[in-house]
């Protein structure tokens, strides 16, 4: 009786095993989906654990195959699997979205509680197709961006629809996460998520509701902000020049310089260590006002309390010009167009790509006079001598306003032309 008890124990324990149930993907998918959920072998006290592996083709095969060694990039890290609930129900999210014209299928290795060498079975495969309009992301999007704007579906009965914004960090190991929470797709279609995002980081907006219910944009890379691309400077100090062979005056200097890179050159990457080897120049623009004095010819009337005299008694001499100084406004501006020779592949994200570069240089712009003349007064013990310096050009039909046109060369070396532009030639 023992050995007949033990006999059919085995043979009911077998029944079960064959009597598992086949993976199924439930609905149809669509393009730009990235969720695949079905139903399958429940895990239990029969079978524990129950995996699902996802597999996918760009053709749909004539037949499924086994993929669980090399199945599909999930987003649940180095496993690539899911494991199926207690009633057998999963849900796969993909690393990229469904593209319409492949083929999608699972595989499901379910493992005997009581041991014994795991059963395989394979879902039906699955032609995607194509589905609503995908979301979009306005492009580009730049590091520490907040908002994210786009457009979805928008819902046209009026329901609510939403969107999700997903974030992968750089590197090939990385998974895709839900950041933030979702927000409302407006009537015409726009959306605006309030997250920010950082430099190489890759994004992807899913809808939630609607026509486009599932559906996710396609990936775009977080860029490198777009102000590496310009540089201000402000600064200021003091002049000091001569007057009489003696550093007598000192005049305030006030200067703003804006510089910005219309057109990178070639061999500088913005947001990859892979070098573009296109050898074409950059183009740059800048811009500079400066409050300075500059040095200019000046008549001169002077005016003395008694008759000037030397040491020797004798008559001092009159100057009918001087060559003095002059508040003045100066404003140019110009264009230089760099070429790189060499270059430092960049090696993190943020790590500064170091360049040598010549480009011709043009500039142009003007001075002009902030005042008409200067009083300068001098005092010994027996004359006072008060001397009026007027610039030339304002006391005769000459402006006083000057021109000037300058080329030449810039040379640099140091981090990437798109962000130092201090030095002139």
């Amino acid at each position: 009786m023992s050995r007949m008890f033990a006999l059919v124990a085995v043979l009911g324990f077998n029944l079960s095993l064959v009597a598992q149930t086949t993976p199924k993907i439930a609905g149809s998918l669509g393009e730009g989906a990235y969720t695949v959920a079905g139903t399958g072998q429940a895990t239990g006290a029969v079978y524990s654990p129950v995996k699902i592996y996802l597999c996918s083709a760009a053709a749909p095969p004539a037949a499924a195959t086994d993929c669980s060694a090399n199945p599909a990039i999930l987003t649940n890290g180095a496993a690539n699997a899911v494991t199926a609930d207690p009633n057998g129900n999963f849900a796969a999210v993909l690393q990229t979205v469904l593209k319409s014209g492949s083929g999608v299928w699972v595989t499901q290795v379910a493992t005997p509680a009581g041991g014994g060498a795991a059963i395989t079975s394979l879902s039906s495969v699955q032609t995607v197709g194509a589905s609503a309009k995908l979301p979009t992301i306005q492009q580009p999007v730049k590091d520490q961006q907040n908002p994210i704007v786009g457009t979805a579906t928008a819902s046209a009965t009026g329901a609510a629809v939403q969107v999700q914004l997903y974030v992968k960090a750089p590197g090939a190991d990385s998974i895709y996460s839900p950041q933030g929470a979702p927000e409302n797709v407006s009537t015409d279609g726009t959306y605006t998520l309030h997250e920010t995002v950082t430099l190489g980081e890759v994004i992807s907006v899913k809808q939630l509701g609607g026509a486009g219910d599932g559906v996710s944009s396609g990936p775009v890379t977080v860029q490198a902000l777009d102000n590496e691309r310009e540089h201000i400077d402000f600064f200021a100090g003091t002049i000091i020049s001569e007057s009489e062979l003696n550093f007598a005056q000192a005049d305030t200097f006030l200067a703003l310089n804006v510089d910005r890179a219309l057109i990178l050159p070639g061999f500088y990457p913005v947001t990859t260590s892979t070098i573009n080897k296109s050898r074409h120049p950059g183009v740059n623009t800048f811009f500079q006002a400066r409050l300075t004095t500059i040095p200019i010819n000046a008549s001169t009337t002077t005016t003395t309390t008694t008759a000037p005299t030397t040491a020797a008694g004798a008559a001092a001499p009159s100057f009918s010009s001087v060559l003095t100084t002059q508040k003045t406004g100066h404003f140019e501006a110009g264009l230089y167009i760099p070429f790189t020779f060499a270059r430092v592949p960049l090696q993190a994200p943020k790590s500064p790509t170091q360049t040598f570069y010549i480009a011709p240089l043009g500039r142009f712009g003007f001075n002009t006079l902030a005042g008409s003349s200067q009083s300068i007064t001098t005092t010994s013990p027996t004359t006072v001598t008060t001397t009026v310096a007027t610039a030339l050009g304002t006391t005769n039909p000459l402006p006083s306003t000057y021109n000037f046109f300058v080329g030449g060369l810039r040379l640099r070396s140091n981090q990437a032309p798109s962000t130092t532009y201090t030095t002139s030639m």
